[in-house]
């Protein structure tokens, strides 16, 4: 068993000693290939899933944006396809929180955007396991504070897709670990 399978089963483990279980999420980088937005647009009826844009941004930018899923249920086939076959390929990052969708889909929409030394706005694809990897560490407390916000932990892959990388913020320093998934 690797990959997002084993992925799961640690997440359903964790989730067997916690108090109030874990919500499970993945923030989907559409721009990673044309696909995804087609599968998200396919699959809509069958999973909960929703742009991190709105209004005019959401229609612009619907097939490059940045989208909020939840993996209740994601041993249907949809969702465990987008799992399995996005692993390793930077098409998502996965939170743990116990917050709802629409909270959390609220906290990630002030992430979309950083602020140039200046005072320029640009987009921030915080959502790509390649930039998540990277900028964490680089963060300080009040920093990691006003990203993580309701998350628990952010699990990233790894350079190397046969194993995964947890990101978790304790209010006081951001702790971080390797899984082997193979």
């Amino acid at each position: 068993m690797g990959g997002p399978n084993r992925l799961m089963e640690l997440l359903a483990l964790r989730n067997s000693v916690a108090d109030p279980p874990e919500n499970h999420f993945l923030v989907i980088d559409a721009a990673r290939d044309p696909s995804i937005f087609e599968f998200l647009h396919d699959n809509q009826d069958e999973l909960t899933v929703q742009s991190l844009y709105k209004g005019d941004a959401a229609s612009a930018l619907a097939e490059v944006a940045p989208y909020l899923m939840a993996l209740a249920g994601a041993e249907t086939a949809p969702a465990r396809r987008f799992l399995d076959e996005g692993w390793g390929k930077a098409r998502y990052i996965l939170l743990c929180t116990t917050v709802a969708f629409d909270d959390l889909r609220l906290h990630l929409r002030k992430l979309t955007f950083a602020q140039m030394p200046d005072g320029a706005a640009v987009l921030f694809r915080f959502y790509d396991p390649r930039v998540t990897r990277i900028f964490l560490p680089t963060c300080d407390r009040t920093q990691l504070a006003r990203f993580f916000g309701p998350v628990t932990r952010i699990i990233t892959e790894a350079a190397d897709p046969s194993q995964a990388l947890w990101f978790d913020f304790t209010g006081e320093m951001l702790e971080t670990g390797i899984v082997d998934l193979d």
